[in-house]
């Protein structure tokens, strides 16, 4: 992962950091991962991450992994949220592995493949998180 991107807002504020994820094995780059809605007089962000067709290598759960350090261990954050699907089970494993533990379902919560869908609710904390990578 590489090639952040960090942007001011009103006040000095950060609102989003954005990294290119990278697959190493042959320097492509594969999709983006970032902070939203950063927050640093409450320590909160909102996660959110796209992978393209290199799916299901492990790319994501790494990319999650060193986007949450960087918020935790960088920016000194105590909060991150994100919101993702209930049928996105590669999704929600991968989260969970990055360390994101689920704390509510929005039922019902917007339409996906021509239904009403669960949105489930993640949250991480540095609690929970474990060692950093970046020191």
């Amino acid at each position: 992962m590489g090639g952040g991107e960090h942007r001011e807002g009103r006040e000095g504020r950060a609102q989003t950091v954005e990294f290119t994820v990278y697959d190493c094995t042959d320097s492509t780059a594969v999709g983006t991962a970032g902070l939203f809605q950063i927050a640093h007089a409450y320590g909160t962000a909102e996660f959110g991450i796209a992978i393209g067709e290199r799916r299901g290598q492990g790319l994501g759960t790494e990319a999650t992994r060193l986007v949450l350090d960087f918020a935790f261990n960088v920016l000194q954050l105590r909060n991150v949220l994100l919101e993702t699907l209930e049928w996105n089970v590669a999704g929600l494993t991968a989260y969970e592995r990055a360390g994101f533990r689920r704390v509510g379902v929005r039922r019902g919560a917007v339409m996906s493949r021509g239904r009403p869908t669960n949105v489930v609710l993640m949250d991480a904390v540095p609690e929970d998180f474990g060692t950093s990578v970046l020191r």
